[in-house]
């Protein structure tokens, strides 16, 4: 059906997309753990890691979030909050601690990896 070139191809396709998922997984390890967050895989293997989705145990990890994003209050843009002498009263409906925020646009969001993928620096 495929042959085999289209075998080939289809699966260096799929290569490129797990390994550029790893990738990210591993910036993501490395930023959470600068932040003090224990990354601790158990012995699992980075390619399980992207093929069970036992990455899910970590990035709905309410610590890993806090090392992600913070527990800076900012607004529905992701601006930080910042108090200004000539402002007395602040809506505080408006804004949200940046990890919680975040926390639910990745629960929310088609592509986690790829909505985590926008945080590397």
């Amino acid at each position: 059906m495929f042959g085999v070139f289209g075998i080939l191809r289809v699966l260096i396709i799929y290569l490129f997309i797990f390994m550029d998922q790893i990738d990210v997984l591993l910036k993501l390890f490395k930023i959470v753990k600068k932040n003090g967050y224990k990354v601790d895989l158990g012995g699992v293997p980075l390619d399980k890691l992207i093929e069970f989705k036992v990455y899910y145990k970590f990035i709905f990890d309410h610590d890993f979030q806090k090392a992600l994003w913070g527990d800076v209050w900012t607004d529905q843009f992701g601006e930080p909050l910042v108090m200004n002498k000539d402002k007395f009263y602040v809506d505080m409906n408006k804004y949200m601690v940046a990890w919680q925020r975040n926390a639910q646009q990745l629960a929310i969001s088609d592509d986690y990896i790829k909505y985590l993928e926008q945080f590397i620096k």
